[in-house]
């Protein structure tokens, strides 16, 4: 056999041994045979195969085949030996049924019997538990039906505590625990009935009651109050000499704790009473008067308070004439609620008030009624917090209310510097100005200026008077000096850094408002800051604490001037740079002329000289500010003359173009040189215009290699020209590389050498 056909015969029977080994699909094999072109041979082999296996199967059968018949004739011997097993199981099977049929009878019978006597002995014991239970129950009805109500309210406790207890598992016990409270609540319905008609009583004599009350802590503690909240008290009216006692009957609850106290509801006879109590306090409390609001008469918030110091009154008495009826700890309860309350009432009530009388009198009220409260052993710290929250609510209404003050202050001032002419003048409007350069003038010295505008003395007069405003307040509140001072001082930071300020930032704002206006606002903040201290050592006279320092609290006034003072020299900053835009806008530069002028723009004269006078009306300001306003304006001025230069719009420039624009850079320089605002050193205006100065001097000189040699250098002569400045001015000034010779550049080299060093130029500026 050549060795192709020996290589074929090996890989038919490779494949066919794969069918034979594997449980997968045989579609594989036979498309590698199909692929091979060896179906023929292939079957043939298969044939082969199949021969053999069933040669095996046959040569296996003939080997086992005595066996099997010896196996079949054992399973039919074993068979019949089976059969005669399974009749013999059936027949035991029932046997063992029929027994335990009977032997289930009897244990079911002795079951019933144990189970029966079990419940004979419970119900025997049951009986003897319920038929005293019901005996007792026959005798309650009898001592009801014969009206001894004593006996039967004993019979009721015994019932419903003892007895119906042990037996609360029956029907008829829950009947009868159901039918006791019926009978215990007609016994109690009429004294019930006595104390809701006490309660009614009380409740419509409450307001009158507070209102000796009232009178008597009057009397008790000399109270001297204010703003006429007492009129009309009389420390000889006869009322004064009454009680609580005399104006109510407490019988009707003495006998209603009597009666529950039989019945072992003592509790619930509280809790009754606290529960009415309660309600009765809400609509105390609350405020009823739901047409009618404190504008209308303080006499509406009398009643009111009058109608809770009665309440209080009737519970104080209760207390301490019954016992468990009413606790300290109910009334303290009752009394933090009044608290919490009369805190709403008092916001709700005083929120949209507009009469600040009105609130010191209602102030006053509440330390009447602080006082009279405190006479039964209340804790009225928590009240004046509340009185203390007012305060803050009396502060706000108080800056609300000079807003237009200070609005139409500013807004009618000549904000120009107050001219004083005699002395008079002097007297009513600056003398109470603490001014740090004012001395005592003579009559001859006049007329004066003052450097700040009449909203200056004016301001500071209406803070004064805000100030004394807020004191009224803090009269009569029982607060430390310290504490007084220290909300003048919160009140006054208020009015400063809220309403003062908005006012005057809003006002500066203001766009109608020239310069001259803005430097004289500018100027008055300047003012006010400088007699803050003044208005610290004011508060501590007004309050009596000597020491300015003692206080924790400090007046945020100078911080919020300058912030004012701040706001309007950033409105002058804007102002001017605007204005300077104004004249900017109408530069009109001619890149590419024939000729060089020697005159400036017309623009930049007119620019400057406003510039001259407007600073001449800074000089008012301080110098910080007027320098600032100056080094600003030149950095402007620079800045747009660059963007001028550099402006993409702009195509092409030549050399007379730069000499014009030069001119007009020597006209700025010469202009900061002269130095319009005092206090700059030498050069240093200028300095605003060096970068423009060094960028004109290397077009115009020539001067590359320095600038290509020194550049990045901090020292260098032109240390502050960006390379990207100059390409952008170049590529402006050449066209093609024919016009390089244009350009004004004095090289000293043969002109291929300068034809190749301006070739390289760019191309080093661009590595820069």
């Amino acid at each position: 056999m050549d060795p192709i056909s020996s290589n074929i015969e090996s890989r038919l029977d490779t494949l066919i041994g794969e069918i034979e080994s594997s449980d997968s699909p045989i579609g594989p094999v036979l498309r590698s045979v199909y692929e091979s072109s060896n179906e023929s041979d292939f079957l043939q082999k298969l044939n082969e195969h199949s021969v053999n296996h069933e040669k095996e199967i046959e040569r296996m059968c003939n080997f086992h085949y005595q066996g099997f018949v010896e196996s079949v004739n054992e399973l039919i011997r074993v068979r019949s030996d089976a059969n005669r097993l399974k009749i013999l199981v059936k027949d035991a099977n029932t046997n063992f049924k029929d027994s335990g049929e009977a032997l289930l009878e009897k244990l079911q019978e002795l079951s019933e019997h144990r189970v029966r006597n079990r419940n004979i002995a419970a119900t025997i014991e049951m009986l003897s538990m319920c038929i005293p239970v019901l005996d007792m129950y026959a005798k309650l009805y009898e001592q009801k039906n014969t009206k001894r109500y004593y006996p039967a309210l004993k019979t009721l406790e015994q019932l419903e505590h003892t007895h119906l207890a042990r037996i609360k598992n029956f029907r008829f016990a829950e009947l009868m625990n159901n039918e006791l409270p019926k009978i215990s609540d007609k016994i109690v319905d009429a004294a019930k009935e006595d104390l809701m008609l006490f309660l009614e009583n009380v409740r419509a004599k409450s307001e009158k009651m507070g209102e000796i009350a009232m009178k008597q802590a009057h009397q008790q503690y000399s109270l001297s109050l204010l703003h006429g909240v007492d009129e009309g008290f009389d420390e000889k009216d006869e009322e004064l000499e009454l009680c609580c006692s005399d104006l109510v009957d407490f019988s009707p609850v003495y006998r209603c704790l009597h009666i529950y106290s039989a019945l072992s509801q003592k509790e619930v006879f509280g809790q009754l009473y606290r529960k009415e109590r309660l309600q009765q306090a809400r609509l105390a409390f609350d405020w009823q008067r739901a047409n009618s609001t404190i504008h209308e008469s303080l006499h509406i918030f009398q009643a009111y308070f009058n109608q809770i110091v009665g309440f209080f009154v009737v519970e104080d008495n209760v207390m301490n004439t019954t016992e468990g009826v009413v606790t300290r700890g109910n009334v303290d309860e009752l009394w933090e609620m009044a608290i919490t309350k009369i805190g709403q009432v008092l916001h709700t009530q005083c929120s949209n008030l507009e009469d600040v009388s009105m609130m010191l009198a209602v102030k006053e009220l509440i330390v009447w009624f602080s006082h009279t409260l405190s006479s039964y052993g209340f804790s009225v710290n928590a009240l004046y917090d509340v009185l203390l929250q007012m305060r803050d609510q009396y502060n706000e209404m108080l800056a609300k209310k000079w807003r237009p003050t200070f609005d139409n202050l500013g807004k009618f001032d000549d904000y120009t510097p107050l001219y004083i002419t005699t002395l008079d003048q002097f007297t009513t409007e600056v003398q109470d100005f603490p001014y740090d350069g004012e001395k005592p003038i003579p009559v001859d010295e006049f007329p004066k200026c003052y450097p700040f505008s009449s909203f200056v003395p004016k301001i500071y007069a209406e803070v004064k008077k805000f100030i004394e405003a807020s004191m009224k307040f803090n009269q009569n509140l029982n607060i430390s000096r310290t504490e007084t001072d220290s909300s003048l001082r919160k009140s006054t930071n208020l009015l400063l850094t809220k309403t003062l300020s908005e006012s005057v930032k809003r006002l500066a704002a203001d766009p109608s408002l020239k310069l001259a206006q803005l430097a004289q606002l500018s100027a008055n903040s300047l003012h006010l800051e400088n007699a803050c201290p003044q208005l610290e050592v004011f508060i501590s006279d007004i309050t009596g604490t000597t020491d300015v320092n003692v206080s924790l609290t400090r007046l945020y006034g100078s911080s919020t001037f300058k912030d004012i003072r701040a706001e309007a020299e950033m409105r002058i900053y804007e102002k001017l740079n605007m204005k300077m835009d104004e004249f900017l806008n109408l530069a009109s530069y001619e890149w590419s002329p024939s000729h060089v002028r020697a005159q400036p723009s017309s623009y930049l004269q007119d620019l400057l000289a406003y510039l001259q006078g407007a600073f001449i009306a800074f000089e008012q300001l301080t110098n910080d500010v007027a320098k600032t306003a100056c080094m600003s304006s030149c950095k402007h001025l620079a800045s747009k003359l660059k963007m001028f230069l550099l402006d993409e719009r702009v195509k092409f420039v030549n050399t007379n173009g730069l000499l014009n624009f030069n001119v007009d850079l020597k006209k700025c320089e010469e202009f900061a040189a002269s130095r319009p605002v005092k206090g700059f050193a030498v050069g240093t205006l200028e300095m605003s215009f060096e970068e423009l100065r060094q960028l004109m001097d290397l077009f115009l000189k020539g001067d590359w290699s320095t600038y290509l040699s020194d550049h990045g250098n901090a020292n260098s002569k032109y240390n502050r020209v960006k390379a990207s400045d100059v390409m952008r001015l170049l590529e402006k000034m050449i066209d093609t590389t024919s016009k390089l010779n244009k350009l004004n550049i004095n090289f000293k080299k043969s002109d291929r050498e300068k034809k190749k060093f301006m070739e390289n130029l760019m191309k080093k500026l661009k590595d820069l």
